[in-house]
């Protein structure tokens, strides 16, 4: 939905039960004209979007969200000043369901993401 528009995957490398991967966004989107002018910020909803499609990548399968318990927005994405994001998840198993920690942060360490998601793949 997003991938190869308003991002691209520039690297992403799952071994064992951890994923690191990284993302280039795009700063001329169109979405960044309205959100918001002058000042562009990438939308929560848009790096929950991104988690789910980082991950899709590299499990090289769909899944649905069930849940995302957790999540904490701890710093605003600017695309004009950070285009690259870094993305980590820890996957364990939950039930039936899948349970991933996500992490994502700009190459500075700053923390822009925290907390989990539940997806059961389809």
């Amino acid at each position: 939905m997003l991938k190869d528009d308003f991002y691209f995957i520039t690297s992403n490398e799952k071994v064992a039960t951890t994923i690191q991967a990284s993302t280039q966004l795009n700063p001329n989107h169109p979405i960044f004209a309205g959100h918001f002018p002058g000042e562009p910020i990438v939308p929560g909803v848009c790096l929950i979007q991104m988690c789910r499609e980082v991950l899709e990548d590299a499990l090289k399968t769909g899944f649905l969200l069930q849940k995302i318990p957790n999540i904490k927005f701890l710093a605003p994405v600017n695309p004009l000043k950070h285009e690259i994001l870094h993305f980590q998840f820890d996957l364990t198993l939950f039930g039936e369901s899948q349970k991933s920690k996500i992490l994502i942060t700009l190459p500075d360490g700053t923390i822009v993401l925290k907390g989990a998601m539940l997806y059961k793949k389809k």
